[in-house]
């Protein structure tokens, strides 16, 4: 009797193990093959999966952005282009106060091309050959509001937006001296902004890899017509993009260190997936719920968690050109009535801007963006 009690547990003990060993394969199996499916979802090879997209535009905020455009002017702007923030700020390599930034440059050349207004593009080009331009034809990322000779480094980000500024610039007034000073750009950037075919920050031999927010695919994606030399460059930067995104969310780097997505950087991340024609509506989905439950914040975890409960106008600008590219007018009307709700009130000495009442700080990109989106 006890032997045959025994045998009866050592088959049980046995057939335990199996289903254990049969539940880890299968654990192992959907793991294998979720991973597979995602590195296949996300693997681009051909660079004819790409196009520009173009998007929708469309005119319930067209008061508002009236406004705040003249706000912005009335109070940011020193000649063509906006300072930098209305305070200085004693930060070591940061723009601070009367800087104007390359940055902000081919935002308002970008604009321009939104409000087609062909005189002030010129304008502002006028303006980047005069005092941007360095000898190896790429772009100071600041200059001061006074005409200095100060030797600086660009921002490949911003020589990416200017090219893809001049690119559309061509396209809309069917112009190809645009285009031309685009490629001269691009030519430079490829030889001062390249390392083993990845992007750097800026044009030193020291300088880091680029983030992966300043993967301006659009940019690259035009300069691909002029030369295909820049296909591996989009190729591998889009791949690295790919390689690092969070399932169901618009989180793909992570903050210098640190466990937070900081939302700017991983927002502009999604909206130059989209200018190429590559969509994630989970994402727009992840998006769009956070707005209806509370808002979009600064900072997330991985996990979806937020980390900082910071609003700005430049994130919800963000959000809606990529809903215009996306063709997604919920998410665009809910993002654009956020960037009108976060303006100053119109009593305020500073009705319509983006500006702190109390400590007057504010900045010029917050507005950029949000006139972009609006």
């Amino acid at each position: 009797m006890n032997s045959v009690k025994k045998n009866m547990d050592n088959q049980k003990h046995v057939w335990g193990l199996l289903c254990i060993g049969a539940l880890v394969l299968i654990l192992i199996g959907v793991f294998f093959f979720h991973s597979k499916s995602q590195q296949e979802l996300y693997k681009i090879k051909d660079i004819e999966q790409l196009h520009m997209a173009k998007g929708v535009r469309y005119d319930e905020y067209t008061f508002e952005y009236k406004q705040i455009r003249e706000a912005f002017e009335l109070f940011f702007f020193k000649g063509l282009l906006p300072v930098t923030n209305l305070q200085e700020l004693d930060l070591p390599d940061t723009a601070s106060g009367d800087d104007i930034l390359s940055e902000s440059l081919g935002l308002m050349m970008l604009i321009a091309i939104k409000e087609q207004d062909k005189e002030q593009l010129d304008a502002l080009i006028s303006v980047l050959e005069k005092r941007f331009i360095k000898e190896n034809g790429l772009l100071k990322w600041r200059v001061q509001s006074e005409p200095e000779n100060l030797e600086i480094v660009n921002a490949s980000i911003d020589d990416f937006r200017v090219v893809k500024a001049l690119y559309e610039a061509s396209e809309l007034w069917h112009d190809p001296t645009y285009k031309k000073k685009a490629i001269a750009i691009g030519e430079s950037l490829y030889q001062y902004c390249l390392r083993d075919n990845r992007l750097t920050s800026y044009d030193m031999p020291d300088s880091p890899l680029a983030l992966m927010t300043y993967y301006d695919f659009k940019a690259m994606l035009y300069l691909v017509e002029a030369d295909k030399k820049w296909e591996s460059v989009l190729l591998e930067g889009l791949n690295e993009v790919y390689r690092h995104k969070v399932t169901d969310r618009p989180f793909y780097e992570k903050y210098n260190g640190t466990e937070a997505y900081r939302s700017i950087e991983n927002l502009m991340i999604l909206q130059h997936l989209y200018e190429i024609g590559l969509k994630d509506d989970a994402a727009l989905v992840f998006i769009e719920q956070e707005i209806v439950d509370k808002g979009y914040y600064a900072a997330y975890s991985q996990n979806g968690e937020v980390l900082d409960d910071i609003e700005s106008p430049a994130i919800y600008g963000i959000i809606a050109q990529v809903a215009k590219l996306a063709e997604n007018e919920s998410l665009y009307r809910r993002a654009c009535e956020k960037i009108i709700h976060l303006a100053c009130e119109r009593e305020s000495v500073y009705a319509w801007a983006f500006v702190d009442e109390e400590t007057h700080i504010g900045y010029s990109f917050d507005h950029l963006m949000a006139l972009l989106g609006l």
